[in-house]
């Protein structure tokens, strides 16, 4: 029996040497399989580095960006990180397709020379590290017009295609915005924040002054094509509409709300007989439109999209209540109107002028609006203390480190850790020098839309003519993204930046010349 016992008892080990065997074969051939040769680099690694399929893989990054810049920060900047480490890998392989356009070192070279600045503020500064660290996350943001303006223009594309490719973003950022608002409406009608929530209102109106611009570049292009006094009425009142309704929808008092121009009649139930006469009116001017397709082709769905999203993002403006996105919008609209149509700036001052008449909370709002900045922690005393910091520390404190104000003065609010205006900020953090080499990099941006319109708007290529108002829509958002940072500093404003930077990259690709051998 012991003999016995002893065969049966090795069964145990010659299965346990067997099993071993086999996963240590299993391994070695995992890990073959998964080593990095040269063979395996070539074969999968370096088809995705050809120039088109990092326009097509990029060009897909770029989209998703701009669909969630508006409703996830996380998404956003995934996209962004993954699109800056692609188009590196992309530039380190193929180096000598990295070329830049003249027009393209007029704006990038105030930004890295900006950049530079930063990064010697950030080593003679207070808190190197932390200074630092700041400075480098912004580099990922800074190298992005560059990704951009490559996914846009290394395939050798044509301009029709970055003009298809820039629809897709813009109509990707409305729709995500759009999302954003129904987020708003629903959390209304909630009675509660629904979950999960996108970036604040600070945030949502700093976005809507880079995209408002923009949508009213592509309505002009709309209403330029459908060559109609009846056509352009229909935009108009799809852009009432929408805006009414939205206000009237997130804004319940808005129903009761009084006006002290008309004395005695409730702005919400004026607008409601409004906003009944207008459907009528919408309702019989499409419907004479259909009848002739000619027309109808003219105004097509895309426009009227864009006029309702356009309303949607004058109520969100309204019911955020941010002065600054206000008059920032109305500048860099009033900006597009003066280059491009009087018409644009007349409007712009019409609405703007009905707004604080006739909405109370606006004009309370401007009302109070030098009490809100002189009160003890305001914005005159922030930028007192900007002022002293930049004249104590001429060379910069170092990015990020705008915060030691409160050291100087307690009294200001423990949310307050920047100067509320670009500039100041700017100079405090990087120096007398850094704000100057600021001014002239955004000055560069705001003045190349101008240019590339005035050299394209007489063309007889209509190609040309939608290029070139698509940048200009894009420098005047730059303009009122400024104009806004007066009193905010939406410079540090990551969600807002991004768009800025992004915008930057297919300015560049839209300005480049169909004659431009290029491979960027």
């Amino acid at each position: 029996m012991l003999p016995q016992l002893t065969r049966r008892s090795t069964y145990p080990t010659v299965i346990s040497r067997r099993v071993t065997m086999e996963n240590t074969a299993l391994s070695s051939n995992l890990q073959r399989s998964m080593a990095i040769t040269p063979g395996v680099v070539k074969k999968r690694v370096l088809p995705l580095l050809t120039a088109e399929r990092f326009c097509s893989n990029a060009h897909v990054l770029g989209v998703l960006f701009c669909l969630f810049v508006n409703v996830s920060i996380g998404v956003s900047q995934t996209c962004v990180v993954l699109l800056v480490l692609y188009w590196l890998a992309f530039a380190l392989t193929n180096p000598k397709d990295i070329q830049i356009s003249h027009e393209a070192k007029s704006v990038l070279t105030p930004m890295f020379v900006w950049l530079f600045i930063a990064y010697l503020a950030a080593l003679i500064g207070i808190k190197p590290l932390h200074a630092l660290q700041e400075i480098m996350s912004t580099t990922t943001y800074i190298v992005m017009p560059l990704a951009v303006y490559s996914m846009l223009t290394a395939h050798r594309n044509s301009r029709s295609v970055i003009i298809f490719k820039t629809f897709s973003y813009v109509f990707a950022l409305v729709l995500g915005q759009l999302l954003a608002s129904a987020h708003t409406i629903g959390s209304e009608l909630a009675g509660h924040e629904l979950r999960p929530r996108p970036p604040g209102p600070v945030t949502e109106s700093g976005q809507l002054v880079l995209i408002v611009p923009l949508v009213v570049a592509l309505l002009y292009l709309g209403a330029a094509q459908s060559r109609g006094k009846r056509s352009v009425a229909v935009l108009l009142c799809a852009v009432f509409a929408a805006t009414s309704s939205y206000l009237l929808a997130v804004w319940p008092e808005f129903f009761t709300l009084q006006s002290k121009m008309v004395p005695g009649i409730a702005v919400g139930a004026a607008l409601v007989l409004l906003i009944a006469a207008v459907a009528v009116l919408l309702y019989f001017s499409v419907r004479r439109l259909m009848r002739s397709p000619a027309n109808m082709c003219r105004l097509n769905l895309w426009t009227l999209f864009y006029s309702a999203a356009f309303g949607i993002f004058i109520g969100t403006l309204i019911v955020n209540l941010k002065r600054g996105p206000w008059i920032g919008v109305a500048a860099a609209l009033f900006f597009l109107g003066i280059m491009a149509s009087r018409r644009i700036a007349l409007w712009t001052v019409v609405v703007s002028i009905c707004v604080i008449a006739f909405i109370g909370p606006v004009r309370d709002r401007f009302a109070h609006t030098a009490d809100h900045f002189a009160i003890e922690g305001g914005r005159l005393e922030m930028w007192e203390i900007g002022i002293e910091l930049a004249q104590r520390y001429p060379l910069g404190l170092g990015p990020d480190n705008a915060s030691v104000m409160r050291e100087l003065d307690p009294s200001l609010p423990t949310l307050h850790r920047h100067m509320h205006n670009n500039l100041i900020n700017v100079a405090v953090e990087t120096g007398w020098l850094g704000m100057m080499v600021f001014a002239w990099w955004m000055l560069a941006l705001i003045s190349f839309g101008p240019r590339v319109w005035r050299s394209a708007k007489s063309s007889s290529d209509r190609q040309t003519r939608w290029a070139a108002m698509l940048v200009l829509g894009m420098s005047s958002a730059v303009l009122g993204w400024q104009v806004a940072g007066m009193v905010e500093y939406n410079f540090g404003d990551g969600e807002v930046r991004m768009i800025a930077f992004f915008y930057t990259g297919v300015m560049l690709a839209l300005s480049r010349k169909p004659t431009q051998n290029l491979n960027v």
